[in-house]
């Protein structure tokens, strides 16, 4: 819309109903331990479900949320 219309991003964001910090936020997640550990698990106990996933996770030390390890869990398709 910007490049197309050649308005500024302050009137484009306005006329959509979008802040501007949302405009240039970027996200700063790093979830790469998170998939590394999964595919460990995975590839050592397959049969196994997220519950015991994470909560060998949690007996190994790591103190990652469990809606993180959810959210990275569905995002690789182990569901």
């Amino acid at each position: 819309m910007i490049d197309e219309h050649d308005i500024s991003t302050q009137r484009a964001c306005r006329i959509v109903g979008l802040s501007r910090s949302m405009w240039y936020y970027n996200s700063k997640k790093d979830d790469s331990h998170v998939i590394d550990k999964l595919n460990e698990m995975t590839n050592r106990l397959p049969t196994r479900g997220f519950d015991t996933y994470f909560k060998r996770i949690r007996e190994e030390g790591y103190e990652w949320n469990k809606r993180r390890v959810l959210r990275v869990y569905r995002m690789i398709k182990l569901s």
